[in-house]
């Protein structure tokens, strides 16, 4: 069978592989890769999907006559097509990582303010960022995985890029809005891929002279999952703790605090057992 008839190639085909088509024999499964049926109408733009995959990983390899750019125009014709909205979510998070790669070998040739500025990388933001709304929207996981969060060290540099450039422009409160409103986007997950935004964050409020807050932004650096584990994400992290270490933070102070909220649920414990003796006459078993 033809690669071109399968299922998976199919314009019925909705979210997370299922299919739409009342007709067909597969109607509201799963659809296998191997599946095809006799309601099967192409959708070209999945065709241009794989395409623009392919060129990525060939000019990724370094593998001659691959142009990143014919990858973009590949993306872009396949949103415009039409993608089931996982596929969508997926085209728009490559289309704008490629665009990204592409700023980033160019950095030196660029001012700060020419590169916040640039059309390339407003657009490029604007499809990453409408990406993350699908995954979070529709629940998709697609960046809980693990072999994603390497791509994000690009954004999350060019996030603390406009936001040093805010910073000169309109002052240390206006980059903050702006870093705190990027790290909101990534809320939903349980670890924040933005490890330089969590350390310009840190930074911003210990030149503001606001400790409590810089602390708990170094924290949240330390303790962040891996994005890309090399050299540069080693040196951040070191930075990070070194920040620390100025403000006067040890790691006593984490066994402090957790003694304290061992010593406050205690506390508290013990408070509801009085407040059951005094209405019941008895005493809740909240263990010892």
């Amino acid at each position: 069978m033809s690669d071109k008839i399968r299922c998976s190639r199919c314009k019925h085909k909705l979210a997370k592989k299922i299919c739409g088509l009342s007709q067909s024999p597969y109607y509201n499964q799963t659809i296998n890769p191997t599946d095809s049926c006799d309601y099967f109408v192409e959708n070209p733009a999945h065709s241009h999907l794989l395409e623009a995959n392919i060129i990525s990983v060939s000019a990724a390899t370094g593998q001659a006559g691959n142009d990143v750019r014919d990858a973009i125009k590949e993306y872009e014709t396949a949103i415009q097509l039409g993608l089931p909205l996982d596929d969508e979510m997926e085209a728009r998070f490559l289309l704008g990582i490629t665009y990204l790669d592409i700023l980033r070998k160019n950095t030196a040739k660029l001012s700060k303010e020419q590169l916040v500025e640039s059309k390339e990388l407003i657009y490029a933001i604007n499809q990453l960022e409408k990406s993350l709304a699908i995954d979070f929207q529709e629940k998709y996981g697609y960046f809980l995985d693990p072999e994603h969060r390497p791509l994000f060290q690009d954004w999350d540099y060019f996030y603390m890029l406009n936001a040093n450039v805010i910073y000169h422009r309109e002052g240390n409160d206006a980059a903050i809005v702006y870093l705190e409103q990027k790290l909101n986007l990534f809320s939903y997950l349980p670890n924040t891929p933005l490890l330089q935004v969590l350390w310009a964050l840190g930074n911003n409020f210990h030149q503001k002279g606001e400790s409590k807050p810089a602390i708990e932004y170094y924290k949240r650096v330390l303790e962040s999952d891996v994005v890309r584990d090399d050299d540069k994400e080693a040196k951040l992290r070191n930075f990070a703790k070194q920040d620390l270490q100025k403000l006067g933070y040890t790691e006593q102070n984490t066994q402090e605090i957790i003694n304290n909220k061992i010593n406050k649920l205690g506390s508290d414990i013990n408070n509801l057992k009085k407040e059951c003796r005094k209405k019941f006459g008895t005493s809740l078993n909240l263990g010892h």
